[in-house]
């Protein structure tokens, strides 16, 4: 969904912001997998069906209707993943796993800002 700020969005604040949370998420998904491989683990590449309503519907807007759509849909993912990330920070004994989550925690907190 980040990656349709750039096209989609009206204002330019939040296409830029897409394209960095993209660039970031990839980066992120790519060491994610890198550490699943290594413990035997093979990591889903499609989202799921109800992201992918989601995605399919945000394709559709432009402009203010795409820049409410997805301020909306941010803030109810960082809510989503917040927990999740917190619990992986404080309960891994993966320090590699901890860091990557401290990471995503991090830049999750720099693009609610």
């Amino acid at each position: 969904m980040a990656t349709l700020a750039a096209s989609h969005a009206g204002r330019s604040d939040l296409a830029v912001l897409g394209a960095t949370i993209a660039k970031d998420l990839t980066e992120n998904q790519k060491a994610l997998a890198k550490l699943a491989a290594a413990h035997s683990v093979t990591l889903t590449t499609a989202p799921s069906a109800a992201n992918q309503k989601i995605i399919d519907r945000m394709q559709r807007l432009r402009g203010a209707s795409f820049d409410r759509s997805y301020v909306r849909q941010f803030t109810l993912a960082h809510t989503h993943i917040k927990p999740s990330l917190e619990s992986q920070i404080s309960t891994s004994k993966n320090k590699d796993l901890v860091k990557l989550a401290t990471d995503a925690r991090t830049k999750l907190n720099s693009y609610a800002a």
